[in-house]
């Protein structure tokens, strides 16, 4: 009995140790550029080790677009990534928000995403935001949050149409240096950058201060930094359904205690409602079905059978072209031929009509000859003496 229940008690102890013992997985999302990967995430990396000790952390760099989704929840129990990144699907609806990343201000914390739209300091034709309109620019990738969707949200505002605004639209990797050369050699005429990122980078020395100006700057109270579009929710840390209770509560505690980092720290989650009206503002992630309702949206849904349709519609038109000039040059070579038969035939009516006077004018002059020839026989006929007395006769009479 004894060595059954110490038997039991060894049983319960390893089942107990090896629970204690289970990794804890975190996905990061690959959002962030190599600096910040190096000084932020990887702080909260090592500060969520020493919090869930003894359990072992293994971490996994995604990429921003590809992962299944689904299986995100079900492989990892955390999950770092920008906030948007949960808005952009209804599959990420179980990840439950636990901190997210603010700036700390004079005034207390405020989101720190928002867009910063720079260019040269000597284009003084660039001026406001209508200057830009069919011009090139430079942004990070289509579904980041402060490096493009922000400004899009600011263009819808302003009354534009932001899906065909600019010329030309660059998407790169990251809006530092990429975006950032792009602008400063030319290639393009203007760049999206993260919010304080262009303060930074002039403290920094990178660039040198006042190469960039920065476009239609708008005012946030207590904001440190020049910002072109209003502030959104920046980082978070979430947990999937599959992570302990306890487990996501001691990484919480852990992540609010850390201390600032360059002006950053961990906050309680709000609603991120901000991110839920830009996203239906511009008709994406969850409310893309709101674009399918539209005739805009259910053509670029179709663009391919549209595209199609009027290709066939386009040889149609050039068929009908084309039989439209055959039958205009017939009809003019026939209009020609009639006129000419026309012609024809009236110099013919002529001819018959000379040559019939012509035979008339012969059949009388014949006749004439015939008949002064006649009337010529019987006179030569008679006798000389006959010629005398007629003439004497005509001379005597009274």
């Amino acid at each position: 009995m004894r060595r059954a229940f110490l038997l039991f008690l060894l049983l319960f102890g390893f089942v107990i140790g090896a629970h204690a013992e289970d990794p804890v997985r975190i996905g990061v999302i690959n959002h962030f550029g190599p600096a910040e990967r190096r000084d932020f995430v990887d702080a909260t990396i090592e500060n969520l080790r020493t919090a869930l000790a003894p359990r072992t952390v293994t971490v996994t760099d995604l990429p921003r677009i590809g992962p299944d989704r689904t299986r995100l929840m079900r492989d990892y129990d955390f999950l770092v990534a920008p906030a948007e990144y949960l808005v952009q699907s209804a599959e990420l609806t179980g990840f439950r928000r636990l901190v997210t990343r603010v700036q700390k201000t004079e005034n207390g914390f405020l989101n720190g995403v928002g867009t910063t739209l720079v260019v040269r300091a000597d284009r003084t034709d660039l001026t406001d935001i209508a200057s830009l309109k069919g011009r090139s620019v430079a942004a990070s990738f289509p579904s980041s949050l402060g490096g493009w969707l922000a400004f899009q949200g600011r263009l819808h505002d302003e009354g534009f149409d932001e899906r065909s605004f600019f010329g030309e639209t660059h998407f790169l990797q990251y809006a530092v240096p990429d975006a950032l050369r792009s602008v400063l050699t030319k290639a393009t005429d203007a760049a999206l950058l993260p919010a304080c990122r262009l303060e930074a980078l002039e403290r920094s020395g990178f660039i040198p201060k006042g190469a960039l100006k920065v476009i239609a700057p708008v005012k946030v109270e207590g904001f440190p930094c020049l910002v072109s579009t209003p502030l959104y929710p920046d980082v978070v840390v979430a947990s999937t359904p599959k992570t302990n209770e306890a487990v996501a509560k001691t990484a919480t505690a852990a992540l609010l205690a850390m201390p600032p980092l360059d002006g950053f720290e961990w906050a309680v989650s709000g609603d991120h409602a901000e991110i839920f009206t830009l996203f239906q503002k511009l008709e994406i992630g969850p409310y893309e079905v709101l674009r399918h309702r539209t005739l805009r949206g259910f053509i670029e849904r179709h663009t391919t059978y549209f595209f199609i349709a009027l290709v066939v519609l386009l040889l149609i038109l050039l068929n009908e072209l084309r039989m439209t000039v055959a039958i205009r040059r017939k009809s003019a070579a026939l209009e020609r031929a009639l006129e000419e038969k026309v012609y024809a035939e009236g110099v013919a009516r002529d001819t018959r009509e000379r040559l019939a006077a012509m035979q008339s004018r012969g059949m009388v002059s014949h006749l004439s000859s015939m008949i002064a020839h006649e009337l010529k026989q019987p006179l030569a006929s008679l006798p000389p003496n006959m010629w005398i007395s007629a003439n004497s006769a005509l001379k005597t009479r009274p």
